[in-house]
């Protein structure tokens, strides 16, 4: 039931990664354009030029998506992984008690 949830989240997350990745892809032509257009008012206004490298550099949201889709990506398979490692743990567990109670049953009614 669990494994099944994280499954159906796939599609969810196949997704956000897909308009995360159009958003990524906008925002790096936004920056391309802007980068443009500043170096174009510096040409014209050489005054700017000192007033506008004083500012910090800001992250652009670009960066903060690819950050923000690592992450979620990063969780999605370590809770999918994790999930299916258990399974496999209980299915193995369950095999061996399985064949050990099978064996023991074979080797009691031999003795009989």
């Amino acid at each position: 039931s669990m494994y099944m949830k994280i499954i159906e989240k796939k599609t969810s997350i196949e997704h956000v990664n897909t308009l995360g990745g159009r958003f990524i892809r906008e925002a790096k032509i936004y920056d391309l354009r802007l980068s443009q257009y500043k170096a174009s008012l510096e040409d014209v206004h050489p005054s700017l030029d000192a007033s506008l490298s004083k500012r910090p550099r800001i992250q652009s949201g670009g960066d903060k998506v690819i950050q923000q889709l690592d992450k979620l990506n990063n969780q999605y398979q370590f809770i999918a992984d994790e999930t299916y490692d258990r399974i496999a743990k209980i299915y193995n567990r369950f095999q061996y008690e399985k064949n050990f109670t099978v064996s023991t049953a074979f080797h009691s009614d031999v003795g009989k």
